[in-house]
């Protein structure tokens, strides 16, 4: 689980209406409805003859079902949506802490690029004294000095 949600604990209400959505949300509602109403029609509207077509009662039942089911969604949705803003916010810190990393870093590669700037010309002053040095003792060059 993402650190920025570890912390977050559901009520009883959004536990139930996650349940429900998600229920909402599989072919298992599809298959449950479909049997369902494939059932009312038959008992309800040939075999018993309490709901004849249009199907009023059934109607009614499935118009108070959906808004049931469309709360539950919209909590739902609601709750994501926090969480969701949650790991944008925990994402933002984590870059914005990146950046000040890189932006170091950057900096440590620039000051370094410096220090060897100024090691090489040290090196080639060095060179050059040890060059002078070499001719003040071997001024007939017998002994050759070694490429810089």
């Amino acid at each position: 689980m993402h650190p920025a949600l570890q912390e977050e604990e559901l009520t009883r209400s959004e536990r139930i209406s996650g349940v429900i959505a998600d229920f909402a949300g599989s072919i298992h509602f599809v298959v449950f409805h479909a049997l369902l109403f494939t059932g009312w029609i038959v008992l309800a509207g040939m075999v018993f003859k309490i709901d004849k077509f249009p199907f009023n009662f059934l109607t009614m039942a499935v118009s108070l079902e959906a808004i049931f089911l469309t709360t539950f969604v919209m909590i739902s949705q609601n709750r994501q949506e926090e969480r969701s803003e949650k790991l944008a916010d925990s994402d933002y810190q984590i870059n914005l802490k990146a950046e000040e990393g890189v932006t170091q870093l950057a900096l440590i590669v620039e000051n370094q690029g410096d220090e060897i700037s100024a090691i090489k010309a040290l090196s080639a002053e060095m060179h050059g004294w040890v060059k002078a040095l070499h001719d003040d003792l071997d001024p007939q060059n017998k002994t050759p000095l070694p490429d810089q």
